[in-house]
């Protein structure tokens, strides 16, 4: 018992803290990166998605953010944590002047964070950040780490799950009042199935429409990715 009980105290902290470096890298091979770079350069605009903890992995966040990638004409890379690795390919996006959407679910919401504060230091502006459920604003002393003032909006949505959701955001989440955010909380959904909602995807699709320049991008009629 004594046993069982200490490895379930270890699988929460790991669930907890969203330690999941190591789990998925973004890109394995050469001839993905060598894809990945060319679409950069075609497309400009960049959207990255990091997966929470899934016991087995899912990359339900992937699909939703290939979904609206080929919508808005968006080049996409993703991952189950390792938010390092998405790095080079943002700061390519935005030497071509494109424009960055950070997307996060459950743990990996605070990934895309870190991601945030390697880009300011980098000079690079976030024009979307979507929070899918953010586990790790429940985490004691979560607001002291600040959302950087490089990104320009947040949408957080939130499911009815009980054991599994974070909290709204507030202001004093954030390093600027100049960065807008709004919460949604989504009903009758628990927190892997927020991900999967078409609410959702809806208003993440009319928010990424007012940051990305559309008179360069057409729009395809792309359905929704888990119909």
């Amino acid at each position: 018992m004594r046993g069982r009980k200490l490895l379930g105290i270890a699988a929460t902290s790991f669930l907890s803290l969203g330690c999941i470096s190591g789990v998925s890298c973004c890109l394995e091979s050469t001839a993905q990166r060598q894809a990945l770079e060319e679409k950069i350069r075609q497309s400009e605009n960049f959207i990255v998605t990091i997966e929470g903890v899934q016991i087995p992995p899912q990359n339900n966040c992937k699909q939703f953010g290939a979904s609206l990638a080929s919508q808005y004409n968006l080049s996409q890379s993703s991952s189950i944590g390792n938010w390092w690795c998405h790095v080079p390919y943002i700061e390519q996006a935005h030497k071509a002047g494109g424009k960055i959407i950070l997307v996060g679910h459950s743990a990996g919401t605070h990934q895309g964070k870190l991601i945030a504060g390697k880009c300011k230091s980098l000079g690079i502006d976030i024009g979307l950040m979507i929070y899918l459920d953010p586990t790790y604003t429940n985490l004691p002393l979560a607001s002291l780490d600040k959302i950087p003032s490089n990104v320009k909006k947040v949408l957080a949505f939130y499911s009815d799950d009980s054991l599994l959701r974070g909290r709204f955001l507030q202001d004093n989440d954030f390093e600027s009042k100049e960065t807008k955010y709004s919460n949604y909380r989504i009903s009758q959904v628990n927190h892997w199935q927020v991900v999967l909602d078409k609410e959702v995807y809806k208003i993440a699709g009319q928010e990424i429409r007012k940051v990305l320049d559309t008179k360069k991008i057409v729009f395809s009629q792309t359905p929704y990715f888990s119909s």
